[in-house]
């Protein structure tokens, strides 16, 4: 039986991996208590992501309200240097069988819960 931590360490994990397959070097945060799960930097693009853990059934749980606004505060933080960064929620609903993980990316744009916009990473690697 895997525990909800492991599920969680799982999810930040393939968020870490494709962030990598965009270029991103990326820090996980294991355990993390602060804002974001994992810091990916880029060439023109520093990110702060929250993963979420979802499920075929609700393939769309972010951040709470709270988590968001700490989000903004931070990465507005970072952007004083002159670096584009962006606030990341991340869905990710597991696979199961031959049934691939889903990703499901979302840029933050304010505490409200329509304050976002979708990221395509197919279409925007952002490095």
């Amino acid at each position: 039986m895997v525990n909800q931590a492991r599920r969680g360490a799982r999810a930040e994990n393939l968020v870490r991996d494709r962030l990598g397959e965009l270029g991103y070097d990326v820090i996980r945060s294991a355990a993390s208590k602060g804002c974001a799960d994992l810091v990916a930097v880029g060439d023109r693009r520093v990110l702060l992501v929250q993963v979420k853990l979802g499920t075929h059934g609700r393939p769309d749980v972010y951040p709470a309200p709270a988590e968001r606004r700490e989000l903004l505060r931070v990465s507005g933080r970072i952007g004083g240097y002159g670096v584009g960064v962006n606030a990341v929620s991340v869905c990710v609903v597991p696979g199961s069988g031959s049934r691939p993980a889903v990703l499901n990316w979302r840029i933050i744009a304010g505490p409200g819960p329509k304050d976002w916009t979708a990221w395509d990473t197919e279409v925007d690697s952002g490095t």
